[in-house]
């Protein structure tokens, strides 16, 4: 994953969530500035680069939390960082309970899973709109991690050990959180654990030893589909080491 490029889709991500916010914002004024990130007119590269030019530095550091704050003076209002939403949302609340991640891939049907997404982005959307200040619309989901090892204890999350399986499912379920509209987010995914997340045991400090050809032909592979297809809009990193790296540096 090349670094530049990887870089602009993190920032973009964080911006795209403030922007995707900006639906629910406090009311405009007459006398309210106007600024370009609010015209939805405008192409979103400069929307983003218009609302990350006008947040001063302590602005920006509160936005690292999971619960960031509002920003009267910018019109946006607080916003909550991750729904888990892997088979469903239902520890909001009653709702639909879909099977476990590993029980949708073999349907090997990823059609049917992109259906299963759609229908969980609606409900997710539901539950925002009863309490929009309680859990937020960025999702924490799909688990592209593969299933390597049953040691893990997680493997449930998963979808399969094949990358090939787990990106075709991955960015089906994706593609139906987001909606598909290329316009407007029904909901924004974040893909998880990059990278190499397959231990429990001491997993904030432990490091997955990855050798070169495992990291670009096997793991790496399980996350390029849906990021290539746009079926999500940003990547959770693992606590885990890859190869005695933090998994959050940029890797050439």
């Amino acid at each position: 994953m090349k670094g530049t490029r990887g870089r602009r889709r993190t920032t973009l991500a964080v911006a795209l969530a403030l922007i995707a916010g900006l639906c629910a914002t406090v009311p405009a004024h007459a006398d309210d500035p106007v600024y370009p990130f609010r015209d939805p007119r405008l192409p979103v590269d400069r929307r983003v680069d218009g609302l990350l030019s006008r947040l001063t530095p302590d602005e920006k550091i509160s936005l690292l939390h999971q619960y960031e704050p509002a920003i009267p003076r910018l019109g946006i209002q607080e916003f909550r960082i991750g729904t888990e939403a892997l088979h469903g949302v239902a520890w909001l609340g009653e709702t639909t309970v879909f099977p476990q991640a590993i029980g949708l891939a073999s349907t090997w049907d990823p059609e049917l899973v992109r259906q299963v997404g759609s229908a969980v982005g609606d409900e997710a959307r539901g539950f925002q709109q009863e309490r929009p200040a309680g859990w937020g619309l960025n999702l924490w989901a799909p688990v592209v991690n593969l299933l390597r090892d049953p040691r893990w204890g997680r493997d449930e999350e998963g979808y399969s050990e094949d990358p090939h399986l787990t990106g075709s499912i991955s960015t089906a379920y994706g593609s139906g959180l987001t909606g598909g509209d290329p316009d407007h987010l029904k909901t924004a995914p974040t893909l998880k654990h990059f990278l190499a997340n397959n231990n429990e045991y001491q997993r904030d400090t432990a490091s997955s030893e990855l050798r070169p050809r495992v990291l670009k032909e096997y793991d790496e592979q399980a996350f390029k589909p849906a990021i290539e297809a746009g079926a999500a809009t940003g990547v959770m990193s693992s606590y885990n080491l890859a190869t005695a790296a933090p998994t959050r540096w940029t890797r050439p």
